[in-house]
């Protein structure tokens, strides 16, 4: 966070693998920093980032990063893409001389009063660029996918952000996550359908910090994969296992 109150922070996305492009200048460590130097708001830190990664061309720790960018009126998911294989820069000016982008990117805010979470995965699904107040995308969006045969407009499907561009399906931690700051609705089994998971939902209550707190400090407890319980959890109830601690399926003691 800068002297505004403009706020960033970062969640790995992952994409698929017709994206991968190691040429790029930019990850989000570098771009974050220069917005927090330079903007006072999350639309203009959004453009500036994009702007940058569009010109010298993205390259982070995977194929797809996500931000929230947020300053005291607005809150924004921002999610950016290597630019696939065709994105061939200049050495000497680390710049595309046929003008391709460096990166694809797009940028969703969150409504007011509702909740947006980032558990390593995709959130943005279908976007509709003329609500300006809601979306904001690099002008290669649509056509990119295309070139990359992601996506045919033609086919009859909507362009969704979060299939397109991805190779994941929802995870434990959404559905954990979504349970618990709206149990009224989303107090359900687990299941993989993208359906089941709106870009954003409104809380069954107005959250604290300490609520806040509580919510990532949760390890699955009371359902069937509670993380302190079961041989992964040893003699202790351990939610921290080998290999992460994300939520796995209940292991019981036989």
């Amino acid at each position: 966070m800068n002297e505004h109150q403009l706020a960033i922070a970062e969640a790995t996305r992952f994409a698929v693998d017709e994206l991968d492009n190691p040429e790029g200048v930019f990850g989000v460590t570098e771009l974050s920093a220069i917005a927090l130097e330079r903007c006072t708001t999350a639309r203009e830190a959004i453009q500036l980032m994009g702007e940058l990664a569009e010109s010298y061309g993205f390259h982070g720790f995977s194929r797809g990063e996500m931000l929230f960018v947020a300053d005291p009126g607005e809150v924004w998911i921002w999610e950016i893409l290597r630019p696939g294989p065709l994105w061939s820069p200049d050495p000497d000016t680390c710049i595309d001389p046929t003008e391709r982008l460096g990166c694809v990117w797009v940028a969703q805010r969150v409504p007011d009063g509702e909740v947006c979470v980032m558990p390593n995965m995709p959130r943005i699904g279908q976007i509709n660029l003329s609500e300006t107040d809601n979306f904001m995308a690099s002008t290669n969006i649509f056509s990119l996918a295309e070139e990359l045969g992601l996506w045919d407009p033609a086919g009859g499907e909507p362009f969704d952000m979060k299939t397109v561009y991805n190779n994941r399906l929802p995870n434990l931690r959404l559905w954990n996550l979504y349970r618990l700051l709206a149990p009224s609705k989303y107090d359900r089994p687990f299941t993989q359908d993208w359906d089941d998971y709106p870009f954003s939902i409104k809380p069954d209550k107005r959250l604290s910090v300490w609520d806040i707190a509580t919510l990532y400090r949760d390890h699955g407890e009371s359902t069937e994969y509670d993380n302190t319980a079961g041989l992964a959890a040893g003699p202790w109830g351990n939610p921290h296992h080998y290999g992460g601690a994300e939520l796995v399926p209940y292991q019981p003691c036989e």
